[in-house]
């Protein structure tokens, strides 16, 4: 089972790429290799993500509801 999941993550590198953001805002293809680059225990890039996350609000016209924390 393992082993399916690795299969399925070089996959996802490659051939399933579309797959796997079918339907997402473009932004999305561009965040995946920002996670994808760092190893385990390398913090993410967040300020880019965050950007590209306001971008993919913007160019998909969503609205931006407050999370339950800010509430």
């Amino acid at each position: 089972e393992s082993n399916d999941v690795g299969m399925f993550k070089k996959d996802c590198k490659g051939e399933r790429y579309r797959c796997l953001f079918g339907g997402c805002p473009r932004e999305y293809t561009e965040i995946f290799p920002i996670l994808d680059k760092g190893k385990f225990f390398d913090a993410p890039d967040y300020p880019a993500i965050y950007k590209l996350l306001e971008s993919a609000l913007q160019s998909t016209r969503a609205q931006e509801f407050p999370y339950d924390w800010e509430m």
